[in-house]
């Protein structure tokens, strides 16, 4: 991965990965799409800048699940968590983990 800084999208979901990615990149941003956390893990790098913009939900590894593995490994990176569910239990657990 780039030491630039840039918008690292986790979401299984094609179309919102899409639209979202696109979105960023109007807006300026450089962005780094994964369909996976364990396809982001596989390519993050050590010294990596930017921030994560990651789905809660996800089949395999969960959004909770890939910020457990980013604390283990020491990687600090802002994070905003989005998803479709309006659970207040999700919203605590995003708040409890210091994401937006």
């Amino acid at each position: 991965m780039s030491k630039h800084p840039c918008v690292y999208l986790v979401d299984d979901d094609r179309s919102a990965r899409s639209g979202l990615a696109r979105l960023l990149r109007t807006a300026g941003h450089d962005v780094r799409p994964f369909e996976s956390g364990s396809a982001f893990l596989d390519a993050l790098a050590p010294d990596a800048t930017g921030c994560i913009v990651l789905d809660a939900r996800m089949p395999g590894l969960s959004g909770e699940a890939l910020i457990a593995e980013l604390t283990a490994r020491g990687v600090d990176l802002p994070l905003i968590f989005v998803t479709a569910d309006d659970d207040p239990a999700t919203k605590q657990r995003a708040i409890e983990m210091k994401a937006a």
